[in-house]
């Protein structure tokens, strides 16, 4: 038996065999009449506690094989084989765009795909929930997808996912940028270049205050803001 396989749907057992003799004098040899083997199956859980088993499983988890060997005129030690079937990989992808603007609806979570070609024939898992991005709080910036709620009703496949998607600024032009006159110098205004101003914007039909924004003299632009500035109007 090999050390571990991925889950195929199949029972394996033993096909090879290397006999040893304990009289080093002697030369190990293939073939024994009569030789008839007995297998013995376990399952061993995390604490390492075997359960026997009726044969040899198929299904993905961590097993112990007992084997025995009986001949007329022979006489052999009982071997364990400690080997691990693995879950097969179904990967998750999302189908929804890879990036969205700044104050845009998010995507539908739950549209995403797989191949069902994947499955072991015969074998129909059902994959049911949404998927998600890690640390999202719809800010500006990359996020990591994560299975989120996705999950899959057997235990012999497992999910992955993998990609991220972005959240793009909002670009505000001079159509859509309320400039309210505020020459208080405080936390609440904002100071620009010339100007005491304090902007709203408009983001989906709706007011909203912009994220405090720090101006770079030497590249003329506003960062640490979620909002792209064109321009702004100064009025007096």
């Amino acid at each position: 038996l090999p050390e571990s396989k991925v889950y195929d749907g199949k029972a394996d057992e033993p096909e090879v065999f290397i006999y040893k003799t304990a009289d080093t004098s002697k030369t190990p040899f293939d073939g024994i009449k009569d030789l008839k083997y007995t297998y013995t199956y376990y399952s061993v859980d995390e604490e390492g506690h075997m359960t026997k088993l009726d044969g040899a499983p198929k299904d993905a988890g961590q097993y112990r094989l007992a084997v025995s060997a009986a001949a007329k005129v022979y006489s052999f030690n009982t071997v364990y084989v400690d080997y691990e079937i693995t879950q097969k990989e179904i990967a998750i992808t999302p189908n929804a765009p890879e990036n969205k603007i700044f104050g845009a609806a998010d995507p539908d979570w739950a549209d995403y795909s797989y191949d069902e070609d994947e499955f072991i024939e015969g074998e129909t898992p059902e994959i049911t929930g949404e998927y998600g991005l890690a640390d999202y709080e719809a800010n500006v910036g990359e996020y990591d997808f994560t299975l989120g709620t996705i999950e899959i009703d057997d235990s012999n496949y497992y999910l992955s996912i993998d990609g991220t998607f972005t959240v793009l600024p909002q670009e505000l032009t001079d159509e859509n940028i309320i400039v309210i006159s505020d020459c208080r110098f405080k936390d609440d205004g904002w100071s620009y270049p010339g100007d005491c101003i304090k902007v709203i914007g408009i983001v989906n039909g709706e007011e909203v205050e912009l994220e405090r924004p720090v101006y770079d003299e030497a590249t003329e632009e506003y960062t640490g803001t979620d909002f792209l500035f064109v321009s702004a109007t100064r009025i007096d």
